[in-house]
């Protein structure tokens, strides 16, 4: 079972940096603790240095990255990588390809801006503008440790084999290997768990979301004038869709019960339009009992 991950899987991390345009000042911080007779240490001013919105596209991009690469991938452990089913690797990577070329036309697009976004930062901060907190222009760029080693900005997506058991080699004394061998192991099978959890919480997060939204709606009497209670939006539906497209993907232990719950998701819960089911109670009623259903069985798979 443990070698099911490297048979499957590959570990993939994206890896986005950037200038964090703030600055802590010593001098604010002491006059703002003085002038309230506080302790040294009882807080820290921090300088946001420029305007939000002059980097805020770079932030939105850097953001919907990283959503995206989650939405691909389940957990590992902590260190930034995370399980990427080989079935969607070519998604995976199309999409990251897509958002470092976003990323990086963002970051040139500041970097024109910058001196400029500096000189607006004098009147902004007024007697709190320092000079030296401001990185040189030729820093506002894309870092390449060959090209450009100081420039402030990142997009880096990086993907790795799953380590094998079964092909672990090392030149070690025989017990120190095998005890390298068997901790990995045991690292991999928990991994393997998480894996397996992954998708199952995933059902529970997004079907429990329509059975709770399909329960507080209350359609408006006609002729009222009112409003729905518990409006909710065409994204409830689109969610539990795209969830069917990746779950397949995601059930790397070949779950025969997840299966089965995959198949009830797509054909009870994905075939109407969230306007269907608001006008239709008859079908509402029986979408959330579907969906109602699929979460209890959902939440016995967890034990």
């Amino acid at each position: 079972m443990t070698n099911l991950l490297s048979q499957k899987a590959v570990l993939a991390s994206v890896n986005i940096s950037g200038w964090g345009a703030r600055a802590y000042d010593k001098k604010v911080t002491a006059e703002t603790n003085r002038r309230h007779h506080a302790n040294e240490d009882a807080g820290r001013y921090n300088k946001l240095l420029i305007a939000k919105e002059a980097i805020a596209d770079i932030n939105r991009i850097a953001s919907a990255a990283r959503a995206a690469s989650y939405r691909l991938t389940q957990p590992w452990y902590d260190d930034g990588a995370r399980v990427l089913p080989t079935a969607l690797y070519d998604e995976y990577a199309k999409t990251m390809r897509a958002f470092k070329a976003e990323y990086e036309a963002a970051v040139r697009t500041f970097a024109v801006s910058y001196p400029q976004t500096v000189t607006d930062a004098k009147s902004r901060l007024n007697g709190m503008f320092n000079a030296d907190d401001y990185p040189d222009a030729n820093e506002m760029t894309i870092y390449d440790w060959k090209k450009n080693p100081n420039g402030r900005f990142m997009f880096d997506m990086v993907v790795m084999p799953c380590p094998d058991i079964e092909d672990f080699r090392v030149s070690l004394a025989d017990e120190h290997a095998q005890d390298i061998k068997e901790d990995l192991e045991r690292r991999m099978r928990d991994a393997l768990e998480h894996a397996m959890d992954e998708p199952i919480h995933r059902v529970l997060e997004t079907v429990g979301h329509m059975v709770e939204r399909l329960t507080a709606f209350k359609p408006a009497k006609p002729g009222s004038g009112k409003r729905p209670e518990g409006l909710f939006q065409e994204s409830m539906v689109n969610n539990i869709r795209d969830l069917v497209t990746l779950l397949p993907a995601f059930n790397l232990a070949n779950n025969k019960k997840l299966d089965k719950i995959i198949v009830r998701m797509r054909d009870d819960l994905c075939s109407h339009d969230a306007s269907e089911l608001k006008t239709d109670a008859k079908l509402r009623d029986s979408t959330k009992k579907a969906a109602a259903s699929i979460l209890a069985d959902a939440e016995a798979l967890m034990g």
